[in-house]
């Protein structure tokens, strides 16, 4: 299994940082290969909340089905995405500075496949240089004036 945590400080308050972390709409202008999250289950957005995460790499567009597996407004948000290559856990939780709001990202890749586990090394170096520039960009999106 692949895991990492990536952590940023960002200068606005944590409510609407973490709005823009919770809006489908809002992820591919900072995930770096997401090309659309849509939210398939009717109602507002809770645990159990089905989704479909639409994502460009390379030359190849694929989806994966998701769910949201934890859900605490303001304060939390987890999903789980799968396909038949891999299973991939990812989650934010954001908390009250004295200058604005701490990210936590936390990101497990779990291969299902013999390909995917030998490539494992090469899998988690790329998500690390990944989620750290996605999360820069997070930053820089939500600091930028105006």
């Amino acid at each position: 299994m692949i895991e990492l945590t990536k952590e940023i400080d960002v200068q606005r308050p944590p409510d609407l940082v973490f709005a823009f972390i919770d809006a489908e709409d809002k992820a591919p202008h900072w995930l770096s290969r997401c090309v659309e999250i849509t939210r398939t289950s009717p109602g507002a957005k809770a645990v159990g909340s089905t989704l479909r995460y639409t994502y460009q790499q390379g030359g190849r567009k694929g989806t994966m089905d998701g769910v949201v597996t934890e859900y605490e407004p303001g304060k939390r948000l987890g999903m789980k995405y799968t396909d038949r290559m891999f299973d991939i856990s990812i989650g934010f939780d954001v908390a009250a500075t004295s200058t604005g709001a701490h990210v936590t990202e936390r990101v497990a890749i779990e291969p299902k496949g013999i390909v995917g586990k030998l490539m494992s090394p090469l899998i988690g170096l790329a998500t690390r240089r990944q989620t750290g520039k996605d999360m820069e960009t997070l930053k820089h999106l939500l600091e930028r004036p105006g």
